[in-house]
């Protein structure tokens, strides 16, 4: 068994954003909006794939999905931080987990050579506020020569500890603001305080569509 499935989060995270409307909700409140714009959310499909190798788990739980974008596709892969610590050298993990993906992409029959964007998204809830660097900022002495042979690229971050709980309970979105209350609350002493905030003010639309194993999975 994996790493990951020991970890406490990741069942929660997996059987979360295993409802294809978690995720829709997810691309319409948290996805940049020049990007969100562009995804066909009727074409949002899950993939099975995990592209965590062995060291890759002790950081991450990963859940992966496809999409429609204009006139091509994209993989939109969440990353679940749960140590709850920020790694020194998150580029790393990211760069060999988009390896990975790629790989995958590149080892599947009938591969023409033409590879579908990996849009990697990091939802981290430690208490740390997490900045994103570029990956050049981790080198020293680089001038413009030198930087042609960094990987550079950039991920998308979800810091649920910057956005609050208030912030969380505003959104129109149903159940991803409850997943995200939950992942905030879940370190809390009182559990069942925290299981308070999480299900405060359940709306009329929540309480026609209760989506048991998510609840179960948050009591968990």
């Amino acid at each position: 068994m994996s790493t990951a499935t020991h970890h406490p989060h990741d069942r929660f995270f997996r059987t979360a954003f295993s409802h294809r409307e978690l995720m829709e909700e997810y691309v319409q409140y948290f996805m940049p909006k020049n990007l969100a714009e562009q995804i066909d959310l009727s074409s949002l499909e899950q993939q099975k794939e995990s592209y965590l190798s062995k060291n890759l788990e002790q950081y991450f739980s990963d859940v992966v999905y496809t999409a429609r974008y204009g006139e091509s596709r994209v993989q939109i892969t969440l990353l679940l931080e749960h140590k709850s610590y920020i790694p020194p050298h998150p580029w790393l993990q990211l760069l060999q987990y988009m390896v990975n993906a790629y790989l995958a992409q590149a080892s599947q029959p009938g591969f023409k050579g033409k590879f579908t964007i990996v849009i990697p998204i990091i939802v981290y809830h430690g208490r740390r506020r997490w900045k994103i660097r570029s990956v050049a900022s981790y080198f020293e002495g680089i001038d413009e020569e030198l930087k042609k042979f960094i990987p550079e690229f950039v991920y998308l971050l979800n810091d649920l500890g910057q956005i609050g709980d208030s912030a969380l309970l505003s959104l129109g979105g149903s159940w991803i603001k409850r997943a995200f209350l939950a992942l905030n609350n879940s370190r809390k002493g009182n559990s069942l305080e925290a299981l308070k905030v999480v299900f405060k003010d359940l709306t009329d639309v929540e309480l026609h569509h209760i989506l048991l194993d998510f609840i179960n999975s948050v009591i968990v």
